[in-house]
Order: structure tokens, then C-alpha cells, then sequence
């Protein structure tokens, strides 16, 4: 049913070629959240925004032919390559490709923000023709440069060029005018400037992607217990360098920084939602020592605790 609400909601944004819409749908997992430019029938730019780890579906599924350039904002997009090998989209990397069906969207970190230029041939008319050619814009050329059939490219922009997708972020959302110019000088860079090079993936198989999830599970089950990473590591049978470079892979940091992060993360949903004082909330993430605590929260959050308790609650409490 959620399936076919969506995707009711898409047909009529895609029909609108005159206006900016944006589209807000929850699931069991998280939310996504997206503002839909109409550059010409059939080419769209696509500000995604979730929340949660999975979307179940995908949302822009279709029988004919479709191709995507995604660009990634913040967070992490899990994918599949052709022999189900797992690779992952970081912030600055752009991938395009042709759309395939697929059963889900991962998004280990939580949360992603991403670009997206989808064109959907079925959708071309003869304006788009007029407007492809008025722009000397052969899309199906462009495809052909970094892309081979049923494969993708994954690259990042070259020092040398101007970054054209992280200046959209400037762009106010009823500025279409505005985004489309931008979109055209995007794809004319991607045609004509090279703006952009190669960047090989790395990969892990499935089961490396599932323990190092699994193993996230385990240290995060109780945030004021330091587990040893060989600990965990043992009961998967693997060495602790893999269990390392697994977690990397999938979560783009190490271990130690990332358990550090999500600590730092919940003692300030404790300071500012508790009365909690500043030692139990250290305890409660890890930290005996309250001056340790301290110090490692003001990196994060570049606040002492205290000050952090005090600017984000209504009435603050004392320590």
C-alpha cells in the first residue's frame, strides 16, 4: 500500500514540469524527504534527505530504460555491483550509472543526503529534444563516456574544476530558473571538461558488510562497557585487523573514533533531555573519570558539558 501511494505521488511530480514539489514519506525504518526539480520532461534533479537505515523499496523503479548521476552530500549509501560485491558511496563522490531495480537502499550511518539527475527516456518529448539540443547536450554521448551497459561509474571531482553539485546547495528551493542553469552547466562539465576522474571502489562480500553491522550491535549494546575489539573479533572466528578494515569499509571510520562518536552523541541527548549529573551521564557512556569526560565532550561538541546543558535546555538544571 505504501508502495502504491508513493508511487501515485511520483507519477504526478513527474507530470509537473513547471514546479518544485517535495515529497515526505515514513516507513518502518526512517523517513525520506524529497524536493523534486523539474529541469525538462524526463530530467530531474533529486535532493534526497533519510533518515533511518533502510528504504524498502525502490521508489523510482521502472520497466524502461533510466539512468542517474548521484552525487553524495553527507552519510553513506551502501550498493551492489554485478557479482553482489558491497561498495559504499562517501560525501564528495559522484556515481552514474544506469538505474536497476533493486530490493532496498542501505544506509549504515543512519542518515543520507544526496543528489540525484535522473533521466527517464520514456518521459522525453519534443521539448526535450529542443531543449537537450539548444544546450549542445548529447546525453547519450555522456553515458557512453563513463559508463559501459549495465555498469556504473563511480568518481570524484578533480581539484581543477569547480564542484557544480556543492554549489546547488546554495541555490534557494523556488529558484528554478537558478538550478536549472545549474544542472546544464553541471552536465556540460560532465561532457565537454572531464571535471571529473576515475575512483575504484573498495569492495567487501556480503558477509564481511553483515559482521561488521552485527559486530556494531555488540559494542553498542551497552555504551558505558568498553568491549575489546579481539573480543569481538573472536566470535566471528576472523582476525582483529579484519574485523578493522570490515568496520571501516562499511562506516567510513575506525572503531575506537566511531564508538567515540555515538558516545558523545547520546551524552548529549542525556545532558540536555535529564537530570542526570554530569559523572552518571560520563559513567553511562563509558567514562569513569569525569574530567576525561569533559575533555573528549568539548572536542565533540566544542562545549563543556555543563555549558552544553545549559544553552539547550529551557530551564537548566545543575550538575
Amino acid at each position: 500500500m505504501i508502495k502504491e501511494t508513493f508511487a501515485k505521488e511520483i507519477s504526478a511530480v513527474l507530470s509537473d514540469t513547471k514546479n518544485v514539489h517535495v515529497l515526505e514519506h515514513k516507513f518502518n525504518n526512517g523517513q525520506i524527504r524529497m524536493t523534486t526539480f523539474p529541469i525538462v520532461s524526463g530530467i530531474y534533479l533529486v535532493l534526497n534527505e533519510v533518515e533511518g537505515y533502510e528504504i524498502p523499496f525502490d521508489i523510482y523503479s521502472s520497466s524502461s530504460s533510466m539512468y542517474t548521476i548521484n552525487y553524495c552530500l553527507s552519510g553513506r549509501c551502501e550498493f551492489h555491483n554485478l557479482e553482489n560485491a558491497v561498495g559504499y558511496i562517501s560525501p564528495g563522490i559522484t556515481c552514474i550509472g544506469k538505474k536497476e531495480h533493486l530490493s532496498n537502499f542501505s544506509y549504515p550511518l543512519g542518515s543520507y543526503t544526496g543528489y540525484e539527475i535522473y533521466f527517464i527516456e520514456r518521459l522525453y518529448n519534443a521539448e526535450t529534444k529542443r531543449f537537450l539540443s539548444l544546450f549542445d547536450l548529447d546525453i547519450t554521448f555522456l553515458f557512453s563516456l563513463y559508463i559501459q551497459e549495465n555498469a556504473f561509474f563511480i568518481g570524484k571531482h578533480m581539484d581543477s574544476h569547480p564542484n557544480l553539485f556543492t554549489s546547488l546547495i546554495s541555490s534557494a528551493p523556488d529558484s528554478l530558473g537558478k538550478i536549472r542553469c545549474k544542472v546544464i552547466q553541471l552536465l556540460h562539465s560532465l561532457l565537454y571538461d572531464n571535471s571529473i576522474i576515475s575512483v575504484t571502489p573498495h569492495y567487501i562480500t556480503p558477509e564481511q558488510s553483515r559482521i561488521a553491522k552485527k559486530a556494531l550491535g555488540i559494542f553498542v549494546e551497552d555504551l558505558s562497557i568498553h568491549i575489546p575489539v579481539k573480543k569481538v573479533s573472536d566470535q566471528f572466528g576472523i582476525s582483529e585487523t579484519s574485523l578493522k578494515n570490515y568496520f571501516r569499509e562499511v562506516y567510513g571510520n575506525c572503531i575506537s573514533d566511531y564508538l567515540t562518536s555515538l558516545r558523545m552523541k547520546e551524552a548529549a541527548r542525556l545532558l540536555a533531555d535529564t537530570d542526570l549529573s554530569i559523572l552518571q551521564i560520563a559513567n553511562k557512556v563509558g567514562y569513569t573519570n569525569q574530567g576525561r569526560f569533559a575533555k573528549v565532550f568539548q572536542q565533540y561538541r566544542h562545549m563543556k558539558p555543563l555549558a552544553y546543558r545549559h544553552s539547550h535546555t529551557k530551564h537548566p538544571i545543575g550538575s
